[in-house]
């Protein structure tokens, strides 16, 4: 039986197992539904739960999963390269909290980068370096990330377990555009605030089981912990954000 293989990057996530697996197909296209449950760390946002399809097509070196897209032009010895392009989701309605009130929108935008990973005997190492092409917060954040890969997880043939760990490094730019307060937006209990460059701590697990050669179920919880420049805002309330992707794929 031929696994069907489901790339858990999430929303957040770079460090994917199909960017250089030596046994990728040449083709790939899974669909089905999924479930976003999303925690913004503005204060009194709601945490949103979204039905979205869950889709990943790829192409050779071409790949798209959700907000993602990843071309690979370079792969040898574990060691590979790749242009992404994704959309950044920390946008914004004043409406969306009482303590957003008569704020100007921060809107989502795209970014391009680049990734590199390189395959070791026992993880998986990637950075990537993305940049607002948009010119919505023009700026610009590092990741790096170590992934691990666990399959038959409990005796259980095609459960597959993935946890990982890094850390990221944001602009001040990136950072003062979603989570900084404008001089005309100051009021009482809100007072002007312009936010440095910070560092963070990532955190993720997924879960994938292959129920027949075509579905598979999955799962992915993954947190973004701030740094001091994001959390010292008069506009943030909590330290960390998190979103969690369920869902089932049907690979065609």
């Amino acid at each position: 039986m031929q696994k069907c293989t489901v790339v858990l990057i999430g929303l957040f996530m770079l460090p994917v197992w199909c960017l250089a697996r030596p046994e990728r197909p040449a083709s790939v296209f899974q669909a089905g539904p999924g479930l976003l449950i999303s925690d913004k760390p503005h204060k009194g946002g709601d945490t949103r739960i979204l039905p979205i399809p869950a889709v990943y097509y790829q192409q050779g070196s071409f790949s798209i999963f959700g907000p993602r897209a990843a071309w690979g032009f370079y792969e040898a010895d574990g060691l590979s390269i790749a242009g992404l392009a994704t959309i950044r989701l920390e946008g914004y309605k004043s409406s969306e909290s009482r303590h957003l009130r008569d704020m100007g929108r921060r809107r989502d935008t795209v970014e391009a980068g680049l990734s590199i990973v390189q395959d070791l005997s026992w993880a998986r190492i990637s950075a990537e370096w993305t940049s607002d092409i948009l010119n919505e917060h023009s700026g610009h954040e590092i990741r790096l990330n170590l992934l691990w890969r666990f399959t038959d997880i409990l005796d259980i043939d095609n459960l597959e377990l993935t946890p990982s760990i890094g850390g990221n490094w944001r602009s001040k730019q990136l950072n003062n555009y979603y989570y900084g307060v404008k001089q005309t937006e100051a009021i009482e209990n809100r007072p002007a605030y312009n936010a440095g460059s910070s560092m963070g701590l990532l955190t993720a697990v997924s879960l994938d089981y292959a129920l027949c050669e075509r579905w598979t179920l999955f799962g992915m919880v993954s947190t973004e912990w701030l740094g001091s420049e994001i959390t010292d805002s008069p506009i943030v309330g909590q330290h960390y954000r998190m979103s969690t992707l369920l869902g089932a794929v049907y690979r065609f």
